[in-house]
Order: structure tokens, then C-alpha cells, then sequence
């Protein structure tokens, strides 16, 4: 079957992709950078990717945010729940939101601004 790519718009024989293979090469090159030098470089900021990869922080924070590299630790996590304000490492709800909503545990929860600071890089929480 013959498509058009939805990147570049170039007419291509597809069997069940909506992306040419230009530009499927074009979007995992910079994946397959960035992840090579993070199993080499374990918990390395975005900064310290770019600068080592090439590859822009706005595209690896693309690749954070579509799932396809994980972040480490608690202080690299940029997502906050929407329900209780705590950093996770994916988008969504925590564990504990999740849990609450699916009638798992009992719902005695603190206000959230009462339990977590709100302001940006400060992640202790209050109790």
C-alpha cells in the first residue's frame, strides 16, 4: 500500500507504518545516541547527554516523555501527580492516588498543598 509520510509527506510503500524509513531513521538516530551513552553513563543529566551526544535536550526530554528512556531517582523526575503533587517518574497518578481511586486504601489524605512544598526544586515534603 502506498501512503505519505506524516513527517515529510514523501509517498512511500508502507505495509503498517505511517513514517517513511528516512524518517524513522531520522527519529531513532538520536535515540539510539542517547542511549548508548546512558548505559555507559548511568543517571548523566540531559545536559551532559546533549553536550555528549549531540542531540538537543528539548529531544531527550521528547524521549523522557514518550517513555522511551527512563529517568533515575526521584530528583531527575520532572512529572508530579495531579492529585497529590509528588514527583514520579512517569506521567500519570502515583501509586498511592491510584490505589485510593480504586478503593485500596483509606482515603486520609492531607490537603495537597498541605503535603508537598509546591515551589520548584525543593522536594521535601511536609508532614
Amino acid at each position: 500500500m502506498l501512503r505519505n509520510c506524516i513527517v515529510c509527506g514523501r509517498l512511500f510503500k508502507s505495509t503498517n507504518q505511517n513514517i517513511c524509513d528516512k524518517c524513522t531513521d531520522d527519529e531513532e538516530s538520536p535515540y539510539i545516541k542517547v542511549r548508548e551513552y546512558l548505559y555507559q553513563n548511568r543517571g548523566a543529566s540531559a545536559v551532559e547527554v546533549s553536550e555528549a551526544t549531540g542531540v538537543s535536550v528539548s529531544n531527550i526530554l521528547k524521549l523522557i516523555n514518550d517513555n522511551r528512556i527512563a529517568l533515575v531517582g526521584e530528583r531527575t523526575s520532572q512529572h508530579r501527580c495531579p492529585s497529590c503533587g509528588e514527583y514520579i517518574s512517569h506521567s500519570g497518578f502515583c501509586s498511592g492516588c491510584k490505589d485510593r481511586e480504586n478503593g485500596r486504601a483509606p482515603n486520609n489524605t492531607i490537603k495537597s498543598a498541605e503535603k508537598t512544598n509546591k515551589s520548584f526544586g525543593n522536594r521535601s515534603r511536609r508532614r
